[in-house]
């Protein structure tokens, strides 16, 4: 997402009431799995099978005191997900 800086989105005429953006920093082993939903999409919209070998198998150290889960949806999925 970005910052949607306009007033389409901080004063919407639709019914979908006004659309916020969040920002967040994620650090720890959540990231491998935003780094494979991200080379996945990337493969999925480029066809470039480079891609799928930059994941590697890199241990990332856990960071703080959170349980993080990560949920990805798209044009790729029968099930989405994201919305259960």
């Amino acid at each position: 997402g970005g910052f949607n800086l306009s007033d389409k989105y901080i004063r919407p005429k639709s019914e979908l009431g006004v659309w916020k953006d969040d920002h967040v920093c994620i650090e720890g082993p959540a990231v491998r799995s935003l780094l494979q939903i991200f080379i996945k999409d990337y493969y999925f919209a480029s066809g470039d099978e480079t891609i799928l070998k930059k994941i590697g198998n890199k241990t990332i150290q856990p960071m703080g005191n959170v349980t993080v889960q990560i949920i990805s949806g798209g044009p790729d999925y029968d099930y989405l997900s994201i919305m259960h």
